[in-house]
């Protein structure tokens, strides 16, 4: 706590990064609150994909995300800010860009979609992370005691990056195959709303890491994703029916930022 005024002072942009857990899950909301309060106007909450998700623990963490889109819509018709939460802005994206897409081929056999910006991941190009023994991991999610055991493991910080072992993850990275799916119910993939923008977003790692497959999704982690959806999608249809202006100005932004669907309009 002591520590918070320092990092708004001379990080102002930070992002508030909360990992949602069964035990806690009926605090989310709270906790997003908090972190406005704090001065953090931006939020990065996402649930913890290694552990089970009991339908209890769901049903909590959708009454807390009806509660955040309330507060939305309220801060909206109030012309106040609010405390943007990243993976519900995301959803918006991969709404605008499904219906962008499906209006376009009208009725064909529609590809998967997504910016390309959406569909990307910085393993071992754009992100690492570093153990304390000084190992070196391609992905900020990994930073395991594992060393050279670790598939992720691509050198450390006294004798360099091992370009052959970087080299070799990539090249499985870049040729996996592009089909992603639910992994414990891949039936429920056919009838799957955002089936045409799976891989926006997703953690390919956190795949690999449970199921040694990069397309692998647990099951929480859709019916997240959904959820997401479902939220966003609530809130641009109640304040788009009533033409609110703040909310059509921030959706704007959030639609022509980096990794929005309409980034090149800018």
């Amino acid at each position: 706590m002591e520590n918070l005024p320092y990092i708004q002072e001379n990080y102002p942009w930070s992002t508030f990064r909360i990992t949602i857990t069964a035990e806690t899950a009926d605090h989310l909301f709270e906790n997003l609150m908090f972190a406005g309060e704090m001065g953090f106007e931006h939020v990065f909450a996402i649930i913890n994909e290694f552990e089970e998700w009991p339908e209890e623990a769901r049903k909590l963490v959708e009454i807390e995300m009806l509660k955040y889109s309330l507060y939305v819509i309220d801060a909206c018709r109030c012309e106040q800010p609010f405390v943007k939460m990243r993976p519900w802005e995301q959803a918006i994206n991969k709404i605008v860009a499904l219906n962008t897409v499906v209006a376009a081929y009208d009725g064909e056999d529609i590809p998967e979609v997504g910016p390309e910006e959406m569909t990307k991941c910085g393993l071992g190009g754009g992100y690492g992370s570093v153990n304390y023994k000084g190992d070196i991991f391609s992905c900020q999610e990994v930073a395991s005691r594992e060393g050279e055991k670790s598939r992720f493991y691509i050198g450390n910080i006294y004798d360099g990056i091992d370009e052959e072992r970087l080299s070799s993850l990539r090249n499985d990275f870049v040729n996996r195959p592009i089909k992603t799916y639910n992994y414990e119910h891949p039936e429920k993939c056919a009838t799957c709303g955002l089936r045409k923008a799976c891989r926006a977003n997703l953690c390919q790692v956190n795949n690999y890491i449970l199921h040694k497959d990069f397309g692998a999704n647990p099951d929480c982690w859709c019916w997240w994703n959904n959820l997401m959806k479902d939220s966003a999608q609530m809130v641009m249809e109640i304040l788009g029916y009533h033409k609110n202006e703040f909310f059509r100005d921030y959706l704007k932004e959030e639609l022509t930022n980096p990794g929005g669907p309409f980034a090149y309009a800018k």
